[in-house]
């Protein structure tokens, strides 16, 4: 959450760039549009809207926002560009854990780690808009019940038989950029949350 001295100090530095009276109303305002920030996105938003905006009006809410997180659009883009880098890089036969976790609900709402493994690449062609819009449309609605990993067929084929089960492999982790970075110990039956 944005603590309230850092969002003063940022506004404080728009109000004067752009001419504006810091009123109590239109304090309390953008601040009850951007509270969820954390301190170091609102003050990258600041930084980025004093060094590239053009226009001389003062940014609404909304416009720091995607200063600070981007938009729907470009998070999707970034979450496809992991997903593929990752997938490419473990297969169907790795359970992983992506650092996104709406990854994980993009994938269960296309049918399973397995199946969009088993996606050529000319599918991809076709798949991809329907990944970007499915991570656009489950970002929209928190409170979704997601899994914890995505398991793979070696997890999956150890789960068929209890005495394999203390040899299931740990799945891999790969972050936001795509990169695997390791194994993971995760419980087998933790369900996660979107928040």
């Amino acid at each position: 959450m944005l603590n309230e001295i850092k969002f003063s100090e940022g506004m404080s530095l728009l109000c004067e760039t752009y001419q504006r009276e810091p009123s109590k109303l239109l304090m309390q305002a953008y601040y009850m549009a951007l509270k969820d920030l954390s301190d170091s996105e609102f003050e990258t938003a600041i930084g980025k809207v004093l060094q590239d905006r053009k226009f001389n009006k003062m940014p609404m809410p909304g416009e720091i926002r995607e200063y600070a997180i981007g938009n729907a659009e470009d998070k999707a883009i970034l979450a496809y560009d992991a997903f593929t880098k990752g997938k490419a890089q473990t297969g169907a036969y790795e359970s992983v854990v992506f650092e996104d976790k709406l990854i994980h609900a993009v994938v269960q709402s296309m049918g399973g780690w397995y199946e969009v493994c088993m996606i050529t690449e000319d599918e991809w062609k076709f798949k991809r808009r329907e990944f970007i819009d499915l991570y656009r449309a489950i970002s929209r609605s928190p409170g979704r019940e997601i899994p914890e990993r995505l398991i793979g067929l070696g997890e999956a084929g150890c789960s068929q038989n209890p005495d394999w089960m203390r040899h299931t492999p740990l799945p891999r982790m790969i972050n936001h950029h795509g990169e695997v970075l390791g194994h993971q110990q995760i419980a087998h039956d933790k369900q996660g949350m979107i928040e």
